[in-house]
């Protein structure tokens, strides 16, 4: 679904000869080549660790750790052993090289053409606003290079990539497929590969899907304990820390809606119905009443439009 997303932000589907095979090819190869991918990569990862186990006489337990530790200490460890160390090290440090820069673009390309479509001056000006991204991330990224940067990158690894991106994806799957709609959102999918998605599909994005997400964040807040790496407990000013920068991200949502239901114009429920109408039933609606307020739609029924 990225992917449609990325050519729909990109590509104006007008201009397409045949959009269906475009969408549909590139989707199905990329996530063909995704999951092989994965699938190479499990063998790989599994295959050093027993290669490990067997060299330490440890149980493969006690060698794997997670986060920082296992690319950076076990890994080197073992490359370290194998017959022609120094090839096998460089294809391993450029794999991790290439990974963080294609995370970083793919990352970074969203915000520069979510704000670029937003405002055009960033639009007109997309070089220097790249180059002052990329300076932002780099000033950021240097306490992660220190002699306490594995300190940093478990603090962020714990609140910036977890709870933010969770409250993310449940915010927008309930904006898709409640406020949009399941049904047009489905429609708009065969506008780009030809049919419609199956009965499954849009009961996992309307009603699964919404519910796991759910529960695991219910479940991680349940079981939320002060972060610890090995025999050190991080302070409570780290983690607290941490929930700033999570909610940072988190409060933009709530803080936008909020924002917006205060300068639309009308009643509370005229604002609501309004912020809540997909923009192509608000324009079907959308009526100038006596006095010139063009922010007043009429009080239709969207199921009737």
């Amino acid at each position: 679904m990225s992917r449609y997303s990325e050519y729909l932000l990109r590509v104006p589907i007008l201009e397409i000869p045949n959009p269906s095979s475009l969408y549909s090819n590139d989707a199905l190869a990329t996530s063909t080549i995704n999951c092989c991918t994965s699938f190479l990569a499990g063998f790989v990862i599994f295959s050093v660790l027993g290669y490990m186990s067997e060299k330490t006489n440890m149980p493969i337990d006690k060698v794997a750790t997670e986060g920082p530790g296992l690319v950076f200490v076990v890994y080197p460890e073992a490359i370290a052993t194998l017959p022609g160390a120094t090839f096998w090290s460089l294809l391993f440090f450029m794999m991790l090289l290439t990974l963080g820069l294609d995370s970083s673009f793919g990352g970074s390309e969203a915000i520069i053409t979510a704000l670029s479509d937003e405002y055009a001056i960033i639009k007109n000006h997309r070089e220097i606003f790249v180059g002052i991204l990329f300076t932002f991330y780099f000033i950021i990224g240097l306490p992660s290079c220190t002699q306490g940067g594995s300190y940093v990158v478990n603090l962020m690894d714990k609140y910036a990539a977890g709870y933010s991106i969770l409250m993310a994806v449940f915010f927008e799957t309930v904006a898709v497929s409640w406020l949009y709609g399941v049904n047009r959102f489905a429609d708009d999918i065969k506008a780009m590969v030809g049919f419609r998605p199956g009965i499954y599909w849009r009961l996992c994005w309307k009603f699964i899907a919404p519910a796991f997400i759910l529960c695991i964040m219910a479940f991680g807040f349940i079981q939320y304990k002060p972060l610890q790496v090995d025999e050190y407990v991080y302070p409570m000013w780290a983690n607290a820390l941490g929930w700033c920068v999570a909610l940072s991200s988190i409060l933009c949502l709530p803080g936008l809606a909020i924002y917006n239901l205060i300068i639309t114009k009308g009643t509370i429920r005229q604002r609501f119905k309004i912020l809540t109408t997909p923009w192509r039933d608000l324009q079907k609606q959308s009526v100038v009443v006596e006095g010139g307020n063009p922010g007043s739609i009429a009080e239709a029924d969207p199921e009737e439009v």
